[in-house]
């Protein structure tokens, strides 16, 4: 399988990436933003024409979604016996303020009422490549702070099978960049958090571990404009029920590659990326002997050759060896969506293939969906 091919060429690089990160901390991202000038009586007086007004940004994102599932899908589930539901997945709204030179702030003013989405961060540059983040912060893994489609399928708290649509923990962050060499950058994460107790803090990781620190480190490599390499791990440590000192280990790594350097029609609006995230605990942890509890990844392929549909092919697997759910040994999922754009709208239509390989006998699950959602951002 591709996905596993992948996952034995970078799972043997991922410990050197984070090594020559940790090597690096010597970047961040520069703000270019306009100074005041302090003796400017407009600026002074706060009104709306002022830069610092200029310096503020409001964004939303809000949808209404119809989902149509089969009667062992989760979604099938939520509303008593009901197969159709509406949700409003998104109800966001986000500020950002910029206080020049050297400080940023980001954050959610409105989550609807998934509270455990909420998160803010405050952000100060350092140095020119050095910045640093604190608060509630998105916690920095895979390729995006926000969707993650290791399993196949993610993005709604129903369907993520790795980490959460929004992993937000309080903490601190170093965020920096370094350019290696003529078409080579590097930037990276290093951040350290406390989980916090909410229920959809993390998918995998364990609840035990709940109001204790945890250590985190994300490197991106960024080669010649169109190959995207990202390496991400997360280690914390937790006493079980049985009193036993435990060790947790989350870790992955994902890959993006643009075809637009290509002269061919259409195979140049394509865009791939994959990835997988494993999760592993033992009570005697030994870097030389992994042993996966969960296991997800995915490949996706998108394309952006028409400016009024943008199709969307995702297939990913997810394995829970944790023997919670003794009768399935790995999920497949496929989805195939269509997203058509709007000025501020989009609409998708999107349909859910899913299916197990199952052991002792267990029948498969009736759990394919149907999915059409209108979206609105600002």
């Amino acid at each position: 399988m591709i996905v596993e091919q992948l996952r034995r060429f970078l799972y043997p690089t991922l410990i050197l990436l984070l090594a020559v990160a940790a090597g690096s901390a010597t970047a961040g991202h520069p703000a270019d933003i306009p100074i005041p000038d302090e003796d400017d009586e407009q600026s002074a007086s706060g009104s709306p024409s002022s830069p610092f007004w200029d310096n503020i940004q409001l964004n939303g994102k809000f949808d209404a979604t119809f989902d149509f599932a089969q009667k062992d899908h989760p979604r099938a589930k939520h509303n008593g016996n009901s197969l159709a539901n509406w949700s409003n997945y998104h109800s966001f709204l986000f500020l950002n303020v910029r206080f020049p030179p050297d400080v940023t702030f980001l954050g959610t003013i409105y989550v609807g009422e998934r509270n455990v989405q909420h998160f803010f961060q405050v952000e100060r540059r350092i140095t020119r490549n050095l910045r640093l983040a604190f608060g509630r912060i998105l916690v920095p893994f895979g390729y995006s702070n926000f969707h993650r489609f290791y399993g196949g399928v993610g993005g709604y708290v129903y369907e993520s099978k790795m980490v959460p649509s929004i992993w937000a923990e309080p903490g601190i962050n170093f965020q920096y960049r370094e350019e290696l060499a003529r078409g080579l950058d590097v930037e990276g994460d290093t951040y350290f958090i406390r989980r916090s107790p909410a229920t959809h803090s993390s998918v995998v990781l364990s609840s035990s571990a709940s109001d204790k620190a945890g250590i985190g480190q994300r490197v991106k490599f960024v080669i010649l404009s169109y190959t995207t390499v990202w390496g991400s791990a997360f280690y914390d440590t937790y006493d079980n029920a049985a009193g036993d000192h435990m060790d947790e280990l989350l870790y992955g790594a994902d890959i993006r590659h643009d075809f637009s350097w290509l002269g061919v029609p259409y195979v140049r609006s394509l865009v791939v990326t994959a990835g997988f995230a494993s999760l592993n605990r033992d009570d005697a942890f030994d870097f030389g002997d992994f042993r996966s509890q969960y296991y997800g990844d995915y490949v996706r392929l998108t394309m952006n050759c028409w400016s009024r549909v943008r199709p969307q092919l995702t297939y990913g697997t997810f394995a829970n060896d944790s023997f919670t759910e003794p009768d399935v040994s790995r999920e497949h999922h496929f989805v195939a969506s269509v997203t058509i754009p709007d000025g501020n709208l989009s609409y998708l239509i999107q349909y859910q293939r899913n299916w197990e390989d199952t052991r002792g006998g267990a029948a498969q699950r009736e759990d394919d969906l149907l999915r059409v959602q209108l979206l609105f951002e600002f």
